[in-house]
């Protein structure tokens, strides 16, 4: 089922090249015959696309590719010139920082007003206003005028009163990145919630990691046009492209060692592990221990290159690929190989570190007597947990082959790949494992 159509839309503004002029010497220069020119700018050019009930589409492209506009009409916030939108459902959009909101009220005020134009009665919001307050965590400040705020503070009570809608739909432009980590990592607990309930999400987001791992499909906007449409790794290999960026630029770094290395790139999981500067800067830890935490989770390779790891693959049950998982559900990380020369009995092992190189497991194959009689040219295996028991957290990947002895490194990418995990209600702990327990009470 459709849940929003939007076929062959267009929509231009119109650009004045003349200073800004007073209605009086407008009125004159009407008179004199004057002309006032303005430039024809079309945002969207014929643009159709369709997104499916319970998909979440991204939308990719430049600054200026109409990736907003085209968000602004289908929240009806802007009419189109030619073309047709349909959008089946209540529609909840989060668009630029403070859109919707009277600065003027305070942040309670706002939720009343918000909430009454997307059709709810004084009532129903009476019901939701707790709720918004706390997820927002704007408790202290939600009855100060909105004017005041910083635009996190905006990020978090917009965000909080669109999920709270209970919308069908949602619209969502490059909002999160302004709110800090764990705020985002909140919202996109709750966007992948709103997924499995069959909700329909419609991205715009620069941050292609989060796009690789929310997005179903991807479309790519180019001058106000559809460039191509496709999966998140085809839609930002072209989009590169289009930018003149090399597809190596993907490429984890490599430590020279000499031997005869394959295109292994590091996993769409987001961000790269780093430590904030201003924490050495503001005295919260010693340049010594700065310098440590760097150098713990800085990646590195080496080998003989007999047995070359081309890629690690993230994967989920389903074998869509991904860097996004939940605390519980089944995680793959299908290793793919190419042999430079047969070998016989190789060992295979993985090892999964914290964000700050805190080391989690070492499992391999030769421990688990899991026996390789012989690699021949390429192909893969797969790494499975059933129910993975990390909580939410940005997680490095380790993955080696070494010889039967294990005395001789073929091939050793030490944290290499990357990937996020987000817990649902049910697993919200402390910590980085989950481990199962129950109370007794006497």
């Amino acid at each position: 089922m459709t849940t929003i159509e939007v076929q062959n839309l267009s929509k231009k503004f119109l650009i004045q090249h003349q200073k800004t002029i007073e209605l009086k010497e407008k009125l004159v220069g009407l008179v004199k015959g004057q002309r006032f020119t303005h430039e024809e700018f079309w945002a969207l050019k014929d643009v159709s696309i369709h997104v499916n009930k319970g998909e979440t589409v991204g939308l990719i492209g430049e600054n200026g590719s109409g990736k907003s506009t085209l968000l602004k009409v289908i929240a009806r916030i802007l009419k189109p010139n030619a073309g047709h939108v349909r959008a089946t459902g209540r529609v909840a959009a989060l668009l630029e920082l403070g859109a919707g909101f009277n600065p003027n009220l305070t942040g309670r005020e706002n939720i009343y007003l918000n909430s009454s134009l997307l059709g709810f009665k004084k009532k129903e919001i009476q019901k939701k206003v707790k709720s918004i307050i706390s997820f927002s965590e704007l408790e202290r400040f939600i009855d100060t005028p909105i004017k005041v705020y910083s635009s996190g503070m905006y990020v978090r009570l917009g965000f909080s009163i669109a999920i709270h809608v209970d919308p069908d739909i949602l619209l969502i432009d490059e909002i999160l990145a302004v709110g800090d980590e764990s705020f985002q990592k909140k919202c996109l607990t709750k966007i992948n919630q709103f997924r499995e309930q069959g909700k329909t999400i419609l991205y715009v987001s620069h941050a292609l990691d989060s796009v690789r791992a929310l997005c179903d499909r991807v479309y790519l906007l180019h001058g106000g046009r559809i460039r191509t449409m496709g999966s998140p790794d085809d839609a930002i290999r072209e989009y590169r492209k289009s930018l003149g960026i090399p597809e190596e630029d993907d490429i984890a770094p490599v430590r020279e060692t000499g031997m005869e290395t394959g295109k292994a790139s590091r996993a769409p999981a987001g961000p790269e592990p780093s430590l904030l500067p201003e924490e050495a800067a503001t005295g919260e830890i010693s340049e010594e221990e700065a310098k440590k935490r760097t150098e713990a989770v800085a990646p590195s390779r080496w080998g003989n290159g007999d047995v070359t790891i081309t890629d690690v693959i993230f994967m989920k049950k389903s074998g869509e690929e991904t860097g996004f998982f939940h605390t519980g559900e089944r995680f793959i990380a299908r290793i793919r190989y190419r042999c430079k020369k047969p070998v016989t009995h190789p060992v295979f092992g993985v090892a999964i570190y914290t964000s700050d190189g805190l080391r989690l497991n070492g499992p391999n194959t030769k421990l688990d007597k899991v026996r390789i009689k012989k690699l021949k040219q390429e192909g893969y295996l797969d790494y499975i947990v059933e129910d993975f028991p990390l909580l939410t957290g940005d997680y490095l990947f380790t993955v080696a082959v070494y010889n039967e002895d294990m005395a001789s490194p073929y091939d050793h990418l030490e944290k290499y790949f990357n990937f996020k995990v987000v817990s649902d209600k049910i697993h919200q702990q402390q910590g980085v494992v989950n481990i199962p327990c129950r109370w007794s009470v006497r």
